[in-house]
């Protein structure tokens, strides 16, 4: 006798009928009948009367069938039971925090590839600004994270991990739509938008004498598109955030000054020893980008 074995009885008294059991559990009716046989033989009993109507169950059916049904769900809850402490003691958690952006930029298939190569690693992310992003890692909340320059050697190990320049999104109907690059004064007083996480390239203003006149201020590259779309302002973008969501209405320029771009770098506390996991995770970003960076969206 064996779990499947009690299975099988147990459909045949909930149906009174091998023919419906067999149906029930993608099995034959012979299969069912000489799985009842056996157990009949084994116990010494009849189980079920056999009539012209359909099966009878005998009260050793009755007797069995609470038995049976305690053995089965005794099993199930023991599975249960350990296959969650299986799960707990071999799923490893590993921490990351990244500044907005970074996964707009690798989309979801990195995240995806990343656990098919090591499914017994359990990925917990949450998205933060640069600040936040540093704290996390230095107060060792999170194991890792991605963060856009400048980065503070002093505190964190980095490597960097995409390089995109900043852009302008303009609407087609602007003055500054037709021209092929703009220049940081060509943007004098006219509003801008930013996106909070984007917005190093502001300095790169002030230096040259420029005061932005900064209408919008946001987190959402959605937002920023559709107030570019609707003519409210001037958006100041990076490439690939540019490229993911244009609209119809909208085009990219490139500045003039081309040498200052958006960098995002992998970060973990300074000399701080690594587990595996995040070993594992920070060797996977970097040859998952070298591999599929012609499949991303675009670089100016």
């Amino acid at each position: 006798m064996n779990t499947k074995d009690l299975i099988v009885f147990l459909k045949v008294y909930e149906y009174k009928n091998m023919t419906k059991a067999a149906q029930e559990l993608f099995l034959t009716t012979q299969g069912v009948s000489k799985t009842i046989m056996r157990l009949e033989n084994e116990f010494q009993v009849i189980f079920f009367q056999r009539t012209s109507s359909g099966l009878i169950p005998t009260t050793e059916a009755h007797q069995f069938k609470i038995n049976a049904q305690k053995l089965i769900d005794d099993f199930s809850s023991l599975q249960q039971t350990f296959s969650s402490q299986h799960t707990k003691t071999n799923k490893r958690i590993l921490k990351i925090a990244t500044t907005t952006g970074v996964f707009r930029y690798v989309t979801l298939k990195f995240i995806n590839d990343f656990q098919k190569q090591y499914p017994y690693i359990s990925l917990e992310i949450i998205e933060q600004l640069d600040p936040t992003v540093n704290e996390l890692v230095w107060n060792e909340i999170v194991d890792i994270a991605f963060n856009s320059a400048p980065i503070n050697l002093l505190k964190y190990d980095a490597d960097l991990f995409s390089s995109h320049h900043y852009c302008l999104l303009i609407n087609k109907s602007h003055p500054l739509s037709t021209k092929e690059f703009v220049s940081y004064a060509d943007l004098k007083d006219y509003p801008l938008a930013i996106i909070r996480s984007f917005n190093y390239y502001i300095n790169e203003l002030y230096q040259a004498n420029i005061t932005p006149n900064i209408v919008y201020e946001t987190m959402d590259i959605n937002f920023l598109n559709e107030i570019v779309e609707q003519n409210h302002a001037i958006g100041i973008s990076v490439d690939f955030a540019a490229f993911s969501n244009l609209g119809p209405n909208s085009v990219i320029k490139p500045f003039t000054n081309s040498h200052c771009t958006w960098d995002s770098y992998l970060i973990t506390k300074k000399n701080k020893k690594l587990s595996s996991e995040t070993v594992l995770f920070k060797d996977f970003a970097l040859s998952w980008l070298n591999q599929n960076r012609h499949n991303l969206y675009p670089s100016l």
